[in-house]
């Protein structure tokens, strides 16, 4: 030691000590050399600090990802050249091909660009696919492993590496650990303190030791694979796992409930559920597989604004059919209904949406429950109103609105008076639109101060107007819409209040920076295209089945047929087709799978199982 020391002092050294976890009883020889031999310089890696005079610290994660999986340059990221590399060195004539980048894009993410992670999955191309690489890493942890000799015991797999860490944990310790696995997407110290009963000393360990990372708005996330790992002991315990899922459920049963008002009217909270979205959709599904009544009631509401507001209907369908389907107890089964059927609407499956409508209302009329019969013919009346039955559609809205005024649901009341505007618009009665609007308009803003209420009155007040001539009282009523929209991150709605009402500069859009003409221009065809390829052909549906049948408008509650499977309802265009069959008249392929996720995002369309869906630019919320 002393000879070593001495050395270093004579001449300028740069020293390198990688993984030193294992070798931490070395702590002092680093010291000594340091304060010898001031000029030498040591770089550590390691997972804590070394607590050492004049040490600075430098966080290190994973490898920079890629920002797409099919860009042209893709071999230029670093990450994906890491892979390359070693694939090569297992198999020298690895090729990589465009249908490899998806998956490799996808190995580089799962493993959050770990160079061990890429070093394993990259040793297996000579036996696997990319693809099927990249499937296996989603459903088995332990097979991102080596037989190398010539690395360390520890290093030989990524289950070692996690073996190693779990084994300094105490069994308390372990136990948070295992409930920590139950979050997804992240977490905030107070949900882990009520969830997992994990302190912020603890959280703070685990950031040191970078196990946990510490990441925006005071939120902290576990590493995936050590997730799995967690969640694998966990399962291990079943009376663990039911203790912990059962305070996570009621955590963020409670947590939606106390923000579901605000939702409408404030973008923080609006991002606050884009956080925690993983967790929500976990602890719904908990609540229906368990039947916790009290967590789904508290949830209901919120979780069909938050799917509503974010233009997931279909999403929303699916939750709201399963939590049906599973939920026995009369009046809250169709209070999850009365959302299908909204969810029904707003992806323009009418005669389904007023098949579960009636049902709701029989169900109301059975148990006397009037605020459940008036939700049913809300929802009625709005698919009414979609296929043309205006009168029919105007009677059921109404006799709802007397109910909602009686019994003082102004929100309820809100969402009628802006229904039986719409018929009356559609009707061309302008005057009487304008008059159920303005008292929309009166009760969101003066009595809800619900903000997207508003701005969805403001609109269709602006609408009025500019079918009369007004235009510039139709400018203002649009301009304080968009303020509102844009305000609360109602992107879709802005979108809409500008592009279909063709008002404003183009490059005022607030969803596209910079400006792009055509990708605005290229859009719209866009959504006029899937509106007739997917809207249209149920509309045409619909209407064959009305000319078979001799029900008359008046006769609501007669015959009715079985629902339609879910995937039939919820029928689309698939993605492969549409780029086929039309991407050369919109732009070319590139330019429409540029266009489909923004379409996407903004709520527009939803993707699913390489399927677009059409979602209703207008939905309302019950």
């Amino acid at each position: 030691k002393q000879s070593r020391s001495s050395a270093a002092s004579d001449v300028y050294k740069r020293h390198v000590l990688d993984s030193f976890d294992h070798l931490c009883e070395g702590i002092p020889l680093i010291y000594t050399i340091l304060e010898r031999a001031p000029q030498v310089k040591t770089m550590v890696t390691a997972r804590e600090h070394l607590g050492i005079t004049g040490e600075a610290n430098f966080e290190l994660g994973g490898m920079p990802l890629p920002a797409s999986d099919n860009e042209n340059n893709l071999e230029d990221s670093s990450v994906v050249r890491l892979f390359l590399a070693n694939a090569r060195r297992a198999a020298p004539d690895f090729t990589l091909t465009d249908a490899d980048k998806p998956y490799v894009a996808g190995i580089c993410r799962l493993v959050e660009g770990m160079p061990l992670g890429i070093e394993f999955a990259a040793a297996w191309v000579q036996t696997f696919s990319c693809q099927e690489i990249y499937e296996k890493i989603q459903g088995n942890l332990a097979f991102l492993a080596s037989d190398r000799p010539d690395l360390p015991q520890r290093h030989r797999s990524l289950l070692a590496v996690f073996d190693s860490f779990w084994s300094l944990l105490s069994d308390e310790e372990q136990n948070i650990m295992r409930w920590l696995s139950i979050f997804r997407g992240g977490f905030s110290a107070f949900a882990a303190q009520k969830v997992a009963k994990a302190s912020p000393f603890f959280l703070d360990a685990l950031v040191a030791h970078t196990y946990l990372r510490r990441v925006a708005q005071g939120r902290y996330e576990i590493h995936e694979f050590l997730r799995q790992y967690a969640a694998a002991k966990l399962q291990q315990t079943p009376a663990l796992e039911a203790a912990g899922r059962d305070r996570h459920c009621a955590y963020f049963a409670q947590f939606l409930h106390q923000r579901e008002r605000r939702l409408r009217s404030d973008k923080r909270v609006l991002d606050e559920l884009n956080a925690e979205l993983e967790n929500l959709r976990s602890a719904w599904r908990w609540a229906i597989d368990r039947t916790r009544l009290a967590d789904i009631r508290l949830m209901l509401s919120g979780m069909a604004r938050y799917f509503d507001i974010t233009g997931l209907s279909q999403e929303g369908l699916h939750a709201f059919q399963l939590a049906a389907g599973h939920i026995h107890q009369p009046i809250l089964r169709n209070q999850l209904k009365v959302k299908e059927a909204l969810f029904l609407n707003n992806l323009a499956i009418f005669d389904h949406a007023q098949w579960v409508a009636k049902e709701v209302i029989d169900v109301a009329f059975q148990y006397s429950n009037q605020i459940l019969q008036a939700q049913g013919q809300l929802q009625l009346g709005r698919a009414l109103r979609s296929i043309g039955a205006y009168e029919v559609a105007h009677g059921q809205l109404d006799e709802a609105l007397q109910i909602a005024r009686r019994k003082h649901r102004y929100p309820l009341a809100a969402n009628l008076y802006i229904e039986i505007g719409d018929v009356a618009l559609t009707q061309g009665k302008h005057q009487e639109a304008s008059n159920y609007y303005q008292q929309a308009l009166r009760l969101f803003r003066d009595r809800l101060s619900d903000r997207r209420g508003e701005g969805n009155a403001l609109k269709n007040l602006g609408v009025v107007s500019k079918n009369l001539g007004l235009y510039q009282s139709a400018r203002l009523y649009f301009e304080q819409a968009l303020d509102i929209f844009s305000e609360i991150g109602e992107r879709r709605n802005a979108c809409w209040t500008m592009t279909n009402l063709g008002l404003g500069d183009v490059e005022e859009f607030p969803f596209l920076d910079p400006p792009d003409l055509r990708a605005i221009r290229d859009g719209v065809a866009l959504l006029i295209l899937l509106w007739a390829l997917i809207i249209l052909p149920k509309r045409e549906r619909q209407l064959s089945r009305e000319a078979t049948t001799d029900e008359g408008q008046t006769d609501l509650f007669g015959n009715r047929q079985a629902a339609p499977l879910r995937d039939d309802a919820a029928r689309g265009v698939p993605e492969n087709v549409l780029l086929e069959d039309y991407g050369k008249l919109l732009g070319g392929k590139a330019r429409l799978q540029f266009l489909l996720p923004v379409l996407s995002r903004l709520g527009f369309i939803e993707r699913r199982n390489n399927c677009l869906l059409y979602t209703s630019p207008s939905p309302r919320d019950s």
